[in-house]
């Protein structure tokens, strides 16, 4: 663990889950009803600094050339990517001391092992949400109807990976569907994770955080906004295919989605390892990858809501 060079050491929160889980949801309780807590739109830090993280370099030309060329001169990569990273929350929580700063970037997940590495578990909260409506989200509100088939590699099956590798760890973790139902079992959870949380009684849960909705990375779907629905795509294919049990349904969608079925198949046979969003543009599926729907799906059969893929082979 990175103790620093005359550095402050920020207080730091993580709210790790997978893209539109409720992150901003359970934020906004958080920011509303814990004392000294400080947080604004995802501030991407972890991205940001860690871009030359070995299982995270996007670029084959990119951030992986640039890590080799200083890396060749002895620079201690890992010590400066912590201290940048010290600076960079010091300044975001203006270095308030016994303040906690709350960080809820969605990728973070990508960096659980950073995470593990550096900060002490009960630093963390694991969001888990029903797969389906996670993705149903993303397709329809996060990327109007558009999704390629790189998002649904990194962001679900690394994603998910990392998510559930982080409650075997030890992670806690707590149900988006049981905070929306009663925001108190999220409020016994933190307490136990030492947050300064206000008496039960007086939780708030209609008063909205401005501060999460401005700003290039905030959140105004957050109010309600535009939820429209758009066109079928494969992504919605895939999870109509597991749920829908009705087989003359299912072989319209079989049918009519056969070209991209062989490109999965494809896919799963010569097991690519991609580390780049270049090399997976290429086949230009707007689709969540296979494996990333086979990873969310183990999430939850692993942990909760067990019956609702007992039936799902």
């Amino acid at each position: 663990m990175y103790s620093g060079r005359s550095i402050m050491r920020p207080d730091v929160f993580f709210l790790l889950s997978l893209p539109r889980s409720g992150s901003t949801y359970v934020q906004n309780l958080m920011a509303n009803n814990i004392l000294k807590l400080n947080t604004g739109p995802e501030p991407w830090v972890l991205p940001f600094v860690l871009q030359w993280s070995d299982d995270l370099t996007f670029s084959h030309a990119g951030t992986l050339s640039s890590k080799m060329g200083v890396e060749q001169y002895s620079v201690d990569i890992n010590s400066l990517s912590m201290e940048v990273i010290c600076r960079i929350y010091n300044e975001l929580n203006n270095e308030s001391s016994g303040t906690v700063f709350l960080d809820k970037t969605p990728r973070n997940l990508l960096y659980w092992d950073f995470i593990k590495s550096n900060y002490q578990l009960n630093k963390s909260l694991v969001l888990i949400r029903n797969p389906y409506d996670i993705v149903w989200s993303y397709y329809s509100t996060f990327r109007g109807g558009e999704l390629d088939f790189s998002d649904g590699l990194v962001d679900f099956n690394r994603g998910a990976s990392n998510l559930l590798k982080a409650i075997d760890d030890g992670a806690t973790y707590v149900r988006y569907e049981d905070v929306k139902k009663d925001p108190k079992c999220l409020f016994n959870i933190l307490k136990c994770l030492n947050l300064n949380v206000v008496c039960d009684d007086d939780i708030n849960t209609a008063k909205i955080n401005e501060k999460l909705l401005t700003g290039v990375m905030g959140d105004p779907k957050f109010r309600g906004g535009d939820k429209s629905q758009k066109k079928m795509s494969f992504i919605a294919f895939l999870f109509c295919f597991f749920i829908v049990k009705k087989t003359a349904l299912r072989k319209i969608y079989t049918d009519f989605y056969s070209d991209d079925l062989k490109l999965i198949q494809l896919y799963k046979e010569n097991q690519y390892r991609i580390k780049g969003f270049g090399f997976i543009d290429l086949f230009k599926i707007p689709v969540l990858g296979l494996t990333g729907l086979l990873n969310i799906k183990i999430i939850f059969k692993k942990y909760k809501n067990k019956a609702l893929f007992d039936w799902i082979r």
